[in-house]
């Protein structure tokens, strides 16, 4: 009976997150290639629509690469002062929605914009700096997702071996010389990995390019999707489908990548505190900080105080001065009833979501650690496959799988509220088994051990040992995937009824319908929702896990 149930979950889990990975790729086969299919990838506008999806990922990635890659090697290698300030400033751009990141670059440059008035107080004129079309999305792309390539780099680099760049030194080598020949080979599989990461993450951002792009008629690969399943048509899911293979094809490549470069990361064999000391920058120390402190400012800081300041002005295209202030644009969509409607979807759907994804998620980590072996360890590699998929192909294969006879034999939720929740328990539960596996690889077995020598049965070790000293990093994973979940925009514009607005949809119509000051307005208050929130996850991660002991 309990191999029976076990075989009957792994059934399910696989099932519930595989399952409409497999129903694309099958309906996508079954039907074949159609001449209508075919002629879509013959288009004027589909050709344009690849070069475009080129130019952004690849000109993002390399502006990610050189920024991350630029400031984690400064900052692990040097005295530069404030390092504490400047990786918290690096944060702010990858926890904030890519819409929300999108209406703040927009904001900023816009014409009669905080830029725009700073130029004229300065006595300079203003260039036509719109980030709207394809040249603004690649570098708010590439500013949006620098902070991945940053944080591999800075975990690579306090590990790299100080006494092998000492060694070339002794031997003769120039600083720049033994950093050159020592130091950054042991870097290059940190930074494969992260331009990887931050190419993968281009791949699927639809919020930039939805709000960037769409209106400046410059489609990508993954508005170029929506755009199809927008259009209906007897054939629209069928080019949709076709697209999306494509999408997640690219995408893999971008995984082997990542693998690739994970794979040859050494730097774990060097162990903690590898780098002690610091390159003395002299003179330079004080101005490289400032310099720096200008960039995270107008990168991170400034799109935000731009989006802030439009929001607040009376009608859009005035002047940000105090005489045009007003609150009446968040007065207004506070008091929308379908704000509030998407406001309560969102926070209803994105709670049920993160509750599911740690109790699946400490279920198999849990499994694992008490008897490891091969099957299990292909279900939480599953778990995690749709977190590493483009968002877009994830929900066209769950209107496949849950739209059709399986789908409906299974409960019938397609349409409803539920398939939002279904959605987002896919998309996120590799957080889920993520967190209950780091929190429990740091759990001392000997705890365990000695309640079940004092004859403690399962529940007991469970409800007074295990989980109370690992609640802290589990509920850090649940606020990680309401943050997530509550402000996601991909999923939700693809499967949401009439009715069933999320926060996301709701930016994306008021924007979409001219109701920009609104939009902006709705998109702060969600930034500094998100901020708070993330600033919750990381409290009770680092400051909620009680389990370890002295070894």
């Amino acid at each position: 009976m309990r191999r029976g149930g076990e075989a009957a979950a792994v059934i399910a889990i696989v099932a519930f997150f595989a399952g409409p990975l497999l129903a694309l790729l099958v309906q996508s086969f079954r039907h074949g290639p159609t001449a209508e299919v075919l002629s879509l990838f013959a288009a004027q506008r589909t050709t344009a629509m690849l070069w475009n999806t080129a130019v952004m990922v690849a000109g993002g990635t390399a502006i990610a690469l050189a920024a991350g890659a630029a400031l984690g090697l400064v900052v692990s290698f040097t005295d530069l002062p404030g390092r504490s300030l400047i990786s918290a400033l690096v944060w702010l751009p990858l926890i904030l929605p890519s819409y929300v990141v999108a209406l703040s670059w927009a904001a900023l440059f816009e014409k009669n914009g905080l830029l725009d008035r700073a130029f004229g107080v300065l006595g300079v004129p203003w260039p036509d700096g719109s980030v709207y079309g394809l040249s603004g999305m690649t570098v708010v792309m590439g500013l949006t997702h620098y902070p991945l390539v940053y944080l591999f780099v800075i975990r690579a680099a306090r590990r790299v071996p100080e006494a092998l760049y000492t060694a070339a030194r002794a031997s003769g080598a120039r600083p720049l010389r033994a950093f050159l020949l020592i130091v950054l080979p042991l870097l290059r599989p940190a930074l494969a990995a992260g331009g990887a990461l931050a190419f993968l993450a281009a791949l699927d951002n639809f919020g930039i390019p939805a709000f960037l792009g769409i209106p400046a008629n410059v489609p990508v690969l993954s508005t170029y999707i929506y755009e199809q399943i927008a259009g209906f048509g007897p054939s629209a899911f069928a080019r949709a489908a076709a697209l999306s293979l494509l999408l997640m094809a690219i995408a893999l490549m971008g995984l082997y990548g990542f693998w690739m470069g994970s794979r040859r990361d050494v730097s774990e064999a060097f162990g903690e505190g590898g780098w002690e000391g610091r390159v003395d920058l002299g003179p330079l120390r004080w101005p490289l900080f400032m310099l720096i402190l200008a960039f995270l400012f107008l990168t991170s800081v400034l799109p935000l105080v731009g989006l802030g300041l439009g929001a607040i002005v009376r009608a859009y295209g005035l002047l940000p001065t105090p005489e045009n202030w007003t609150l009446k644009h968040f007065a207004a969509v506070l008091a929308d009833g379908r704000t509030a409607q998407a406001v309560f979807n969102s926070g209803l759907i994105a709670i049920g979501a993160a509750v599911t994804t740690v109790v699946l998620g400490a279920g198999v980590a849990l499994r694992r650690r008490w008897r490891p072996g091969f099957t299990w360890r292909v279900v939480g590699g599953l778990m995690t496959l749709p977190f590493a998929l483009p968002g877009i192909v994830v929900a066209l294969g769950l209107i496949v799988f849950w739209a059709s006879p399986v789908g409906r034999l299974a409960g019938g939720v397609y349409g409803t509220l539920a398939m939002l929740w279904i959605a987002y328990t896919v998309r996120f539960g590799a957080i889920g088994v993520r967190s209950a596996e780091a929190a429990l690889a740091r759990l001392d077995r000997r705890l365990e051990q000695a309640a079940q020598m004092s004859g403690a049965r399962l529940l007991a070790r469970l409800g007074r040992i295990v989980f109370p000293l690992i609640a802290g990093e589990l509920l850090g994973g649940m606020v990680l995937v309401v943050l997530l979940a509550g402000t996601e925009l991909t999923l939700s514009v693809l499967l949401a009824s009439s009715g069933q607005e999320t926060v996301g949809m709701r930016i994306f119509q008021l924007e979409q319908g001219g109701a920009l000051t609104e939009a902006r307005a709705l998109a702060f208050l969600i930034a500094v929702s998100v901020f708070l929130l993330f600033v919750l996850a990381e409290a009770l991660r680092r400051g909620g896990f009680k389990g370890e002991t002295e070894r």
